[in-house]
C-alpha cells in the first residue's frame, strides 16, 4: 500500500475577535460533505472523517470541527483543489459557518498500529 495522501480542513473555534464560531455541523455533514464527494470522487477522493473538538474540565479546543480528506495520489488532491467545482464548494462555506478554515495537505511519514 502506498503512502496516504491527505487534506485536513480545520475550522477554529473562536473568530480573531474571540468571540465564538458558528458551525452547523448538520448541514456540514448532509450538504457540504455530499459535495465535496460529488466534485472531488472524480480526483481520487477514497474517503473522509469528520471530528468534533471537545471542550471539557476546562480543555479549550483551537479547532470547532476537523475533517480528513484521505486521497489516492497527491496529483489527484492537486487536481481536485484546481477543479472549478472547488469554487462551488468554497462557496458553500458561508452556509455552515463564519470562519474561514485552515487547510494542510499532508503526505503520511508513518504509521504504527498497537
Amino acid at each position: 500500500m502506498g503512502k496516504a495522501t491527505e487534506c485536513v480542513v480545520a475550522y477554529p473555534a473562536r473568530l480573531p475577535s474571540g468571540a465564538p464560531t458558528q458551525f452547523n455541523l448538520e448541514y456540514y455533514l448532509n450538504t457540504h460533505m455530499p459535495l465535496i464527494d460529488k466534485y472531488w470522487g472524480p480526483y481520487g477522493l477514497e474517503g473522509w472523517e469528520v471530528s468534533k473538538g471537545l471542550e471539557d474540565d476546562g480543555i479549550e479546543c483551537r479547532y470547532i470541527i476537523q475533517a480528513t480528506l484521505h486521497f489516492e495520489s497527491m496529483q489527484g488532491l492537486v487536481a481536485a483543489l484546481a477543479a472549478s467545482e472547488t469554487k462551488m464548494t468554497r462557496a458553500d462555506i458561508s452556509n455552515y459557518t463564519n470562519v474561514k478554515p485552515d487547510i494542510w495537505v499532508l503526505k503520511e511519514f508513518a504509521r504504527n498500529t498497537v
